[in-house]
């Protein structure tokens, strides 16, 4: 018989045409019927591989340590990596998976903003931060000086409150601009400004400031620019406010341009008000995705990127609820590595079988300690 390919492991040989039973003391055992078997077993072999239950005492033992073990977890991470630069690509909102969602952020489709606080969307970036506030008057308490060219310093306060009312004290410069203001906070009392209010007009009759350049010193000689050739408008009261990560002692508010007047050598100041930036606790809650019967256990996948140092369970953590956040099972987090630049994946696993019986999946995730970060995504997965 003329020789042909083993059948396996393309498929298994079958029993009557391809190995037909033999009779014993009745058929002889020909060639072909031995050959034919020897490359099968050979096939057999060569699938397998040598030594094919590796550290356990039989293949199948093997199979079932593999099985209980389940997918190794640099795999599921790439599932999930790859989903979420498929919604970036396409711009999806939520995409459903087996058992399981993933949300780049796309809009605020997956996140249930009644209930979660403190949460600032980026709709230009596609990602979630904590919100920002304001406290004090940092120039409360400080001294304030001003160049020559100055009139009615006495009579300025730095430490009102900037109300837009017209009363209290106001400041105005009697000749020709460019002229400043400047704050010393004191020794070791530096503060990391990002906020400037001021009100800007007294008298519509006197002139009004227009432009404006903020500059910080921790010596009084070496000034960093943190605001520069921005508009006032007018007489309103506005607020501005500007990227800054360095605590200075000294603030200098320097006037470029003023708006015409009776009196235009003579911009009036009512009040500077100056703020530090205080990043909130954020508690980010997603909507509710149904799963098709009451899960045990649950894995959340987070697209992160540090701000502030942030210590994993610590400065934030995840949670995951079956019962439509009724009850939360915190998850351990563990750092996977960066996907890009400075973003990385963290993960960890939960048992949720505790919580009550519920088909209701619920994550979610909070910053904690004033930290800032960002959010790009979310992975969420069920079993």
């Amino acid at each position: 018989m003329a020789y042909s390919p083993p059948e396996y492991p393309a498929a298994i040989p079958d029993q009557i045409t391809d190995l037909p039973d033999q009779t014993d003391d009745i058929d002889w055992i020909e060639a072909w019927i031995y050959n034919y078997v020897k490359k099968e077993l050979i096939a057999v072999m060569t699938e397998l591989g040598t030594d094919p239950a590796g550290a356990e005492a039989t293949v199948a033992a093997r199979l079932t340590a593999i099985e209980s073990a389940g997918v190794d977890e640099s795999v599921i991470m790439n599932i999930y990596l790859n989903s979420f630069r498929i919604a970036i690509l396409g711009s999806y909102a939520i995409m459903d998976m087996a058992k399981g969602i993933s949300d780049e952020y796309e809009d605020e489709t997956g996140i249930d903003t009644t209930t979660s606080t403190h949460e600032d969307y980026d709709s230009a970036n596609d990602l979630y931060s904590p919100e920002k506030s304001y406290g004090s008057d940092i120039l409360t308490g400080g001294t304030a000086t001003a160049d020559s060219h100055h009139n009615n310093e006495a009579a300025y306060a730095p430490d009102k409150a900037v109300d837009g009312s017209t009363a209290g004290g106001w400041a105005s410069m009697n000749t020709a601009y460019p002229h400043w203001w400047k704050y010393d906070l004191g020794s070791g009392n530096d503060k990391t400004a990002r906020q400037l209010t001021i009100y800007p007009a007294m008298d519509s009759t006197f002139a009004r400031i227009k432009n404006f350049v903020l500059s910080g010193s921790n010596n009084d000689s070496d000034w960093t620019t943190l605001k520069t050739d921005v508009t006032v408008n007018s007489e309103t009261l506005q607020t501005f406010t500007f990227t800054n990560t360095t605590s200075y002692r000294y603030y200098k508010i320097a006037i470029s341009s003023v708006w015409g007047g009776s009196f235009p050598n003579q911009p009036h100041v009512k009040e500077f008000q100056l703020m530090e930036e205080t990043t909130d606790n954020m508690t980010l809650v997603s909507e509710t995705f149904v799963a098709d019967s009451a899960p045990d256990d649950a894995r959340i996948i987070i697209f992160e990127e540090d701000v502030d140092a942030i210590t994993l369970n610590t400065d934030i953590k995840a949670y995951v609820s079956r019962d439509d956040g009724a009850n939360y099972t915190q998850i351990t987090l563990t750092d996977e590595g960066n996907y890009s630049g400075s973003k990385r994946i963290l993960s960890g696993t939960a048992d949720i079988s505790g919580q009550a019986e519920d088909t209701d999946m619920v994550y979610k995730i909070e910053s904690l300690n004033t930290k800032d970060l960002k959010l790009h995504g979310v992975g969420l997965s069920w079993a």
